[in-house]
């Protein structure tokens, strides 16, 4: 089974679309969304940091915490949340 350490691997070599699918079933499979946040924030503070410059970190972290927050207080739903993140900082990991 993929775990958000398979996204984030695929994040990283460039498989936009394939991590959101591995998303998908990890949220069909039943993984809390706040254990997929901790390793997309493990992820961007460990691996993404050194390959971009310091705006694009820092957005990153901004995204981060928009999509914490609205898992946590229910703005959006939590597999919406998460896939709006990941949309957001596969962009900033493609530029």
């Amino acid at each position: 089974k993929d775990n958000i350490f398979a996204v984030t691997r695929m994040l990283e070599s460039r498989q936009y679309s394939k991590a959101l699918t591995v998303l998908h079933e990890m949220m069909d499979d039943g993984q809390h969304p706040l254990q997929v946040m901790g390793g997309l924030v493990w992820f961007w503070g460990n691996k993404a940091r050194s390959r971009l410059s310091r705006e694009r970190f820092e957005k990153g972290l901004l995204y981060l915490q928009e999509a914490d927050l609205n898992v946590k207080r229910g703005k959006l739903p939590p597999e919406s949340a998460l896939e709006v993140l990941i949309a957001k900082l596969c962009v900033l990991l493609n530029s």
